[in-house]
């Protein structure tokens, strides 16, 4: 990893948001072998967060979003092409080398420019987990007699914990999308081309779902069954290209 080794060693004070968006895009890109100068943590940090926190976003934060996902992508085509030009290497098994000679099914090699967001894709997710490790500081700040437990528990009770802090500070308020064809789900029907969105929060806070909704701490185990049941992955619809990230990841 370039760049003199990150520590927060001697800071007076510590804005873990901030500091958690660098680490983890350092980390990112060194395990994906993306190159990242160290002077260029911080600005990739923030694009990174800045393409996430566009989701739900209006107005500035919106545009800002975009223009952080337009500069990213350029930044990566470049890294893409690099690659497949002998200019950059890459490991053999690395997220940056499955993606640059990543082929569809028919033997074609992907456009740069797709390539380029599969690769964010992978990477921008990883940064984003800022926002929970932050939302995580927060809940052990409001329910303190839960550190102590935590460190001495198994991994159940830490994972049981990471779900509640998913839950109970959704990442985003609600995602939209348009239907792609005619349907019906539970008595409601979906035209072609209708908006619709999920009420991520209000799912997430719902008291017909959650014993005591509004509190973090109470029904951890009671609660577990149901986390992995709400949004499921099989019903985001997902790039072709899918294929390579699973790959580059195991």
């Amino acid at each position: 990893m370039e760049g003199k080794k990150h520590s927060m060693k001697g800071m007076e004070n510590v804005v873990l948001f901030e500091e958690s968006k660098e680490i983890l895009c350092r980390i990112a890109c060194h395990w994906a072998v993306v190159p990242l100068k160290g002077f260029e943590v911080n600005e990739r940090a923030e694009e990174f967060h800045d393409m996430v926190d566009v989701f739900g976003a209006v107005g500035p934060r919106h545009w800002k979003g975009r223009r952080a996902r337009t500069k990213t992508e350029d930044w990566i085509i470049g890294v893409i092409e690099d690659v497949r030009n002998g200019e950059l290497q890459a490991d053999a098994g690395s997220a940056l080398h499955k993606m640059a000679f990543y082929k569809e099914p028919a033997g074609s090699q992907l456009d740069s420019k797709i390539a380029a967001v599969e690769l964010i894709t992978v990477l921008r997710p990883i940064v984003a987990i800022a926002t929970l490790i932050t939302f995580s500081a927060l809940a052990l700040h409001n329910y303190p007699e839960y550190k102590g437990k935590l460190q001495s528990g198994g991994n159940e009770l830490k994972e049981i914990f990471a779900q509640e802090v998913r839950r109970f500070y959704p990442i985003g308020p609600f995602v939209g999308a348009r239907a792609r064809k005619d349907f019906e789900w539970h008595n409601a029907e979906f035209k072609e081309g209708m908006l619709v969105l999920l009420d991520m929060y209000g799912t997430s806070h719902h008291s017909r779902l959650w014993d005591n909704p509004f509190s973090c701490r109470r029904g951890f185990k009671t609660r577990k069954k149901i986390y992995m049941t709400l949004f499921p992955r099989e019903a985001v619809p997902r790039p072709k290209a899918i294929a390579a990230r699973v790959k580059a990841s195991s």
